[in-house]
C-alpha cells in the first residue's frame, strides 16, 4: 500500500483579539491591517451594525447587545468549523494508522512465512550435504576396494611372472 507523501497544510489563523468593551458596555470595533473597523468576527462595523439592528423578536434591540451576540455566534461558528476540520483530520489520520497497521501485520505474516521457508531450505541443504557425503564415502570405499584388488592382481601377475621366470631358469 502506498500513501500520499503530501502533507496537508492546515492554515491556522492567529487568534482574533477580543473587542474592547467600554465602561458603558459598548463593544468597540477593532481595526484590521488596512485601518478599517471590524469586530472579532471579521465583519466590518457596517455589517455588524446592520445585523444588530433587529433582535430575534423582530424589533429594535440595543446595538451593543446584538453586536456581542453576533460576536458570540461568529466565534461559535468559527470554533465549530475548526472542530469539524480537526475531526476530519483525526479521521484521516486514524484511517492512515489503520492502513499502516494492516501493512505492518501483512509484513509480519510474510516474515513468519519467509523464516519458515528459510528454515526448511537450511534443513534440506543439511540433509542433501549429508546424502552427498555418504555417496562420496561409498565412492571412496569402492575406489579403495578397486585399488586394493588392482594392486593384488598386479602383485599376483608379478609373482606369477616371477614364478614363471624362476621355472624357466630352473629348466635351463
Amino acid at each position: 500500500m502506498e500513501f500520499d507523501q503530501e502533507e496537508e497544510q492546515v492554515d491556522y489563523e492567529a487568534p482574533t483579539p477580543e473587542p474592547k468593551v467600554s465602561k458603558g458596555g459598548r463593544v468597540e470595533a477593532l481595526q484590521d491591517d488596512d485601518g478599517l473597523p471590524r469586530y472579532a468576527s471579521g465583519l466590518s462595523s457596517e455589517a455588524t451594525e446592520q445585523d444588530a439592528a433587529l433582535d430575534p423578536a423582530g424589533g429594535a434591540a440595543e446595538p451593543d447587545m446584538l453586536a456581542g451576540d453576533e460576536l458570540l455566534r461568529m466565534q461559535a461558528a468559527g470554533l465549530k468549523e475548526r472542530v469539524e476540520e480537526q475531526q476530519a483530520l483525526i479521521e484521516k489520520l486514524q484511517e492512515e494508522l489503520r492502513q499502516v497497521k494492516e501493512e505492518r501485520q501483512a509484513l509480519a505474516d510474510e516474515r513468519v512465512i519467509l523464516v519458515k521457508n528459510m528454515s526448511c531450505l537450511f534443513k534440506t541443504a543439511q540433509l542433501e550435504i549429508g546424502r552427498k557425503d555418504e555417496v562420496l564415502r561409498e565412492l571412496r570405499k569402492k575406489e579403495a576396494h578397486w585399488l586394493s584388488q588392482e594392486l593384488q592382481r598386479q602383485q599376483q601377475q608379478q609373482q606369477h611372472h616371477h614364478h614363471q621366470q624362476q621355472q624357466q631358469h630352473q629348466q635351463m
